[in-house]
């Protein structure tokens, strides 16, 4: 029905859209690690600063 170049191009047309939903995915998973890596940044930095400022200390 399209010939070889046909087939060609909608065999690429497919591994184009696959990799663009494989991008999405991947930014998704990165930005899960981001998040988590912050939140986990954050926690630490709270609990050092508990431990450094002196008991009964009031601001």
């Amino acid at each position: 029905m399209f010939g070889r170049n046909g087939v060609i191009y909608l065999a690429r047309e497919r591994e184009i859209i696959a990799g663009s939903a494989r991008n999405r995915k991947t930014y998704r998973h990165f930005l899960a690690s981001l998040s988590t890596a912050v939140v986990l940044f954050l926690l630490l930095a709270g609990a050092i600063a508990i431990r450094l400022i002196p008991h009964g200390t009031s601001f």
